[in-house]
């Protein structure tokens, strides 16, 4: 569970914001910090769903969002790994379980091409 609330302000560039304090996410078994200045877009979502309120960018899955741009970003887990953490942080935000499925598979169909791109820059 996230432990710490979501505080950001928007970045320069539209569509993408900066952390101002730091999110932590907290179970028994981990324990992730997304450091403060980390700049995140809350999950590349298509515009087409965007319209639906579990799809919305700022809305309930920000934090998920927010944690899971920091592991592909940092890839310290293996992709597999990062993309089920970001379903764990959906469901445990108060994300509904077909929202939180359809996220889980959009990263899975369409997260490789971030994720390789971030590895090439590592």
């Amino acid at each position: 569970m996230f432990i710490t609330k979501l505080h950001v302000h928007e970045h320069d560039q539209p569509g993408w914001w900066v952390l101002d304090a730091e999110l932590v996410w907290r179970t028994p078994f981990e324990m992730w910090h997304v450091p403060k200045g980390f700049v995140t877009d809350f999950g590349s979502i298509p515009p087409l769903f965007r319209i639906l309120p579990s799809f919305s960018p700022s809305g309930v899955s920000a934090k998920a969002a927010t944690l899971h741009d920091f592991h592909y970003a940092v890839q310290v887990l293996e992709r597999r790994a990062a993309d089920d953490l970001f379903f764990r942080a959906l469901l445990a935000s108060g994300t509904n379980l077909p929202a939180a499925q359809l996220f889980w598979c959009g990263v899975r169909i369409g997260g490789w091409l971030a994720w390789w791109k971030r590895r090439k820059e590592n």
